[in-house]
């Protein structure tokens, strides 16, 4: 244990009229000493720091001052500014060797400035002299150890605590399965580790913009919507973490804060894929507040993990949700197919079978009249006629309706025309259509072409009241089948996928499984008062393998 007092009163009593004039002559080549000791050890941050810093190059020059001033008396503010950079350096992260190897590469400076005096002779100062300067220097390195070591205790105490916050938080929270309790769970979480407020700016909207974002909610306490406006306008897709300081500045927040008082951070949560799913705010209701460089650490760790339990509560619950889907489907097929039958039985039977009894009835009567009357068995003749075109042009209706014969007669495109003629004439708009010259496609991706456009046009027909409709058809670079169809009609709320499988459309539904049936995507995005505007992507041509590893994420 160093006595302190002990080396204030030896100081105090000693003879220092050598010591004082040798050591404040030569301060300066006792800096080229200890910046040429410095340049000579292993590379370490904080020597760099020391060397190239402005104010670290400072900082070394107070330190060498310092000691003057103590040999002058003032030990007592040499010592407590040892203390004080202790724990400083403990605070900015620092190891005990970078402050320590410091105070023994300054002990080296001043005694190779001893050894170049005495080999010119100037055998200036004394044993005790040198004494002095060894209990000085060596009572700096205890105290700044000592206040570093305390300090840096102090510190780890505090991060276990914060730790220990976070990994209750995550086991908290990795079983909830329900949105909501998620983020108050967050919330909560936010507090017990930072002593902070969390609030939440929750984004459900697919078509999420980042310059005016309508599909959000807030949860938690109320921020200012001056400072959420000016960071939500400050956010990219690239963005990591950004903050406002006491100069109401937007900063971006890194592994080297350099400041540590803000009025707000914000930091985006994020999927996996880097899809926006929230964004996280924390403040002190509009107190300004510290926030270290581990503060940080662990805030990566929170809003990863967070962004990881919201995926997988997402996840779980669209996964739910196709499962109750496809049941309900599964049911409503089967009642659709025997109402469908149902219907092809009745349509047979008040028209084909009515019409062939019909006939039937002609050619017995045919038969009874054919030497008695002949002017009335040509009449009768002309009439059986009639109703055997009747029956054939029936009988081509209920197969058209089944299955269009221009897709095998003609191709996909005259029949998509022909679908876009007879639609046309049934609504009062502008109609636009732009197809490629050739196709070249499978039946499979014909038929679902076509019954999705027909749909589509179908739900135009019944609900939008639109002025223009625009369809049109290209194949990409990449071999890709586009579909495109918008309305400026009425339009819906249809903003999420998820709200789709909350309130099921059964058309909707079907078009959507044709398209992941080909291995491809069907997008619908529509507001109320907007028009509808559904892109059907297919592969041109189908890969079974391909479509069955995006399916299960591979």
């Amino acid at each position: 244990m160093v006595n302190i007092e002990k080396i204030q009163d030896l100081i105090k009593h000693a003879d220092i009229s050598k010591v004082l004039p040798f050591y404040t002559n030569n301060k300066d080549r006792i800096l080229y000493h200890l910046r040429e000791i410095l340049k000579q050890q292993p590379p370490r941050k904080y020597f760099s720091f020391l060397l190239d810093d402005q104010l670290g190059r400072q900082r070394v020059w107070i330190y060498i001052n310092s000691v003057e001033d103590a040999l002058r008396g003032r030990v007592d503010v040499f010592f407590k500014d040892q203390e004080e950079i202790g724990y400083l350096r403990a605070l900015e992260g620092y190891k005990i060797d970078d402050v320590l190897g410091f105070t023994v590469a300054f002990k080296t400076a001043l005694w190779l400035m001893i050894l170049e005096h005495n080999s010119k002779g100037k055998n200036i100062l004394n044993t005790n002299d040198i004494r002095i300067l060894c209990e000085l220097t060596d009572c700096s390195s205890y105290l700044l150890s000592r206040s570093f070591m305390v300090t840096s205790n102090k510190i780890i105490t505090k991060h276990s605590k914060l730790l220990q916050a976070l990994h209750q938080y995550a086991a908290d929270v990795v079983s909830v399965f329900e949105e909501q309790k998620i983020w108050a769970f967050a919330t909560q979480g936010i507090y017990e580790i930072y002593g902070l407020y969390g609030t939440f700016l929750v984004i459900n909207d697919e078509d999420y913009n980042l310059a005016g974002p309508k599909g959000m909610h807030m949860i938690g306490l109320q921020v200012s919507q001056i400072l959420l406006k000016k960071l939500c306008a400050a956010i990219t897709i690239d963005t990591d973490a950004l903050a406002i300081d006491l100069s109401d500045t937007i900063i971006p927040l890194n592994d080297y804060l350099d400041e540590t008082q803000y009025k707000i951070i914000c930091k985006p949560i994020k999927n996996r894929y880097d899809k926006f799913l929230g964004m996280l705010f924390i403040h002190d209701q509009n107190r300004v507040f510290g926030f270290s460089r581990y503060d940080f650490d662990l805030l990566q760790q929170f809003s990863y993990f967070t962004g990881a339990v919201l995926s997988n509560c997402r996840m779980a619950t669209e996964i739910a949700c196709n499962q109750r889907e496809m049941s309900d489907l599964a049911g409503r097929l089967i009642s659709i197919q025997e109402e469908e039958r149902k219907e092809i039985a009745a349509e047979v039977h008040d028209t084909i079978t009515q019409a062939l009894t019909g006939i039937g009835y002609k050619a017995i009567l045919c038969q009874e009249i054919l030497n008695k009357d002949k002017e009335r068995l040509d009449r009768e003749l002309n009439q059986l006629v009639e109703k055997v075109n009747e029956a054939l042009q029936q009988s081509r209706q209920i197969s058209h309706n089944l299955r269009p014969p221009l897709l095998d007669d003609m191709g996909i495109l005259p029949a998509l025309k022909n679908l876009i003629s007879n639609f046309s004439k049934t609504v009062d708009c502008e109609i636009r259509y732009s197809f490629p010259s050739d196709l070249n496609i499978n039946k499979k991706i014909e038929v679902s072409l076509y019954r999705i456009l027909q749909e589509a046009l179908q739900n135009i027909k019944k609900h939008s009241q639109p002025t223009q409709v625009s369809v049109s058809l290209s194949v990409d670079n990449s071999d890709t089948l586009c579909l495109k169809v918008d309305d400026d009609g009425q339009g819906f709320n249809f903003s999420s996928r998820k709200k789709e499988l909350k309130h099921p459309e059964l058309g909707l539904r079907i078009m959507r499984e044709r398209a992941e049936d080909l291995g491809g995507k069907l997008h619908i995005s529509s507001r109320s008062g907007q028009g509808c505007h559904l892109t059907l992507t297919v592969p041109r041509k189908e890969n079974h393998y391909e479509k069955m590893h995006q399916n299960f994420g591979g």
